[in-house]
């Protein structure tokens, strides 16, 4: 199996960017630790070299030319150079004193020795030996009557900064791996135990199959991300669950109301061939066998809506509509087509624009009207009322009839598909009327409401728009 940076697990991913953060930051702190002891010791060197070729000044003996020095030289010594060495050159180079006579001088020395001359000031240098072995030497001149008679050169060995350097630098290189693996380590840890409960809510939801969404995820009780986590995924399994059931049931309803006209259909068609028939009967069941067909059709080209109505393919023919031309326009035709039934109207003079489809707004308010008819009173009137708000800036149709009103036990119902207020199913009707405009409402962002009142005052139902923006 290839690894790659995206297969890996979420904590290994969590412990390597830490091992790598932390080996990064730690390696520039060291860095600039080591720099800066480093800076210090060579500080600290230089002030010990300076006190002490100070007091080997005191030594000297400018009353002779060239000067002299008032110790005498330990010809026994045999330290090269030893912790300090103290020298003394005249002016062309040449040794006058040397306390460690075993310890040769080297042309570095002698170089250093030179430009003390000539500079006629201190001169502060490491000077290698060329082994494993180095000093810091201060050369300074001898003057008199402002002439260089001799040159002073005081010595300490650099093991004083080396020798620490090399421990905290051993220090450093132990200590730096080594904390950013248990840094890594710890990290690693914290996350896999950080992360259990997600490892827990996978193996559940991996579980859950749509034949079984009444589980949850269970077992997480934290109040952090992962808690968050399993408790959005609960309500969409919650609302996951809600939604299978309810197309279990519209296809439950919407086979059952297929099934009716469809029986009706075989049951005539059978009776009919059962025996001979003159043409009357055949005339009687064909249009037995139309009537049922065209309920069929009819109910078909609903589904066929309501699918579309779910789908976010309706939006594309949204534009800005006069809803009180729509309204109009609406009762006009209904009230072609049902002289009968008288219809008041108001506020279709008012300027109202919405953003929608015109032909869907139209369904609706239609569906409405509609409705009206079939569960109104015997002499059937409407109120039809258009009106804007401004808080909340929407716009308002209702649709009042005078028949006998929702009941208040279905109040809730009545938007729901293939549902019925009247149970008996002898006022026609598919059940979808309602479904369909609360759908189209739900489409463009508004809502359908009813009040349930049940006492011969009338239902009266309520379309609510927002309206376009200006």
């Amino acid at each position: 199996m290839r690894w790659t940076a995206r297969s890996l697990p979420i904590r290994l991913k969590v412990a390597l960017a830490i091992f790598g953060i932390s080996a990064g930051t730690l390696v520039l702190m060291s860095l600039a630790v080591y720099a800066a002891f480093q800076r210090q010791l060579r500080e600290n060197l230089d002030d010990t070299l300076l006190l002490r070729a100070s007091s080997n000044l005191q030594l000297v003996d400018f009353g002779q030319s060239p000067p002299t020095l008032n110790v005498s030289p330990d010809p026994g010594s045999e330290r090269a150079l030893g912790e300090a060495t103290l020298r003394l050159f005249d002016a062309n180079g040449v040794v006058l004193f040397d306390d460690s006579p075993a310890a040769p001088t080297s042309a570095a020395e002698r170089s250093l020795v030179l430009d003390a001359i000539a500079a006629e000031s201190d001169v502060v240098r490491t000077i290698d030996l060329g082994s494993d072995e180095d000093f810091r030497a201060l050369a300074r001149p001898i003057l008199r009557d402002g002439k260089v008679t001799g040159v002073l050169v005081t010595g300490i060995e650099h093991s004083r900064v080396n020798e620490p350097l090399g421990l905290l630098r051993i220090i450093l290189f132990t200590a730096v791996p080594l904390t950013s693996v248990f840094l890594a380590l710890g990290s690693f840890w914290v996350a896999r135990g950080a992360l259990s409960p997600v490892a827990r809510i996978t193996a559940t939801a991996r579980q859950i199959s749509h034949t079984d969404l009444r589980r949850r995820i269970e077992g997480v009780t934290t109040r952090d991300e992962v808690g968050e986590l399993a408790g959005t995924l609960n309500e969409m399994l919650g609302r996951l669950a809600e939604a299978v059931e309810r197309e279990r049931q519209f296809t439950a309803d919407a086979s059952h109301e297929l099934r009716t006209p469809l029986a009706a259909i075989e049951a005539s068609v059978d009776v009919t061939l059962s025996g001979s028939r003159d043409a009357d009967e055949y005339r009687e069941t064909l249009e037995e066998v139309g009537g049922q067909a065209r309920i069929l059709s009819a109910l078909t080209r609903q589904l066929l809506l309501l699918s579309r109505l779910d789908s976010d393919e309706a939006r594309r023919d949204f534009e800005p509509i006069n809803l009180a031309a729509v309204v109009e326009a609406c009762v006009a035709t209904f009230g072609e087509r049902n002289p009968a039934i008288g219809i008041n109207v108001q506020g279709t003079a008012l300027d109202v624009e919405v953003v929608g489809d015109a032909d869907l707004l139209a369904r609706a308010i239609f569906n409405l009207l509609e409705n009206a008819r079939l569960h109104g009173g015997p002499t059937v009137r409407l109120d039809v009322t258009l009106e804007r708000q401004a808080a909340p800036h929407v716009a308002v149709i209702t649709v009042q009839d005078d028949g006998p009103g929702v009941p208040p036990e279905i109040a809730n119902e009545v938007f729901q598909r293939f549902r019925r207020g009247d149970a008996s199913r002898s006022r026609g009707g598919s059940g979808l009327g309602l479904a369909i405009v609360s759908a189209i409402m739900a489409l463009h962002g508004g809502s359908a409401t009813t009040s349930a009142s049940g006492s011969g005052t009338g239902a009266c139902f309520e379309l609510h728009f927002p309206l376009a923006a200006r």
